[in-house]
């Protein structure tokens, strides 16, 4: 899935896919706007990220600074490092 910038709220988009397509999302990349978000609400999305099986996240632009870095601390080698020109790398398409 790439999402702009999620003001509607990431985890109800995903919510909202994941119930619409009746299966898992793979890969949630774009802008999260979690750029006010505190500590403890931006570890709760990406726990919820985790429980609704997104297995990699790219964030991108008005995501912010500190929810960049639990994500990445969340989801490890399932992080994907993201920017302009940048190309995707790593992700397991194996078994989706």
């Amino acid at each position: 899935m790439i999402t702009g910038c999620a003001h509607s709220g990431i985890v109800d988009i995903v919510e909202r896919t994941t119930k619409l397509m009746q299966q898992e999302v793979l890969l949630v990349l774009g802008g999260f706007h979690l750029n006010i978000d505190s500590d403890g609400g931006i570890k709760k999305i990406a726990t919820r990220f985790k429980d609704l099986g997104v297995r990699y996240v790219g964030l991108t632009h008005c995501t912010g600074q500190l929810a960049q870095q639990i994500f990445k601390l969340v989801y490890g080698g399932h992080y994907l490092t993201c920017g302009d020109g940048q190309v995707v790398h790593g992700v397991d398409l194996s078994d989706a």
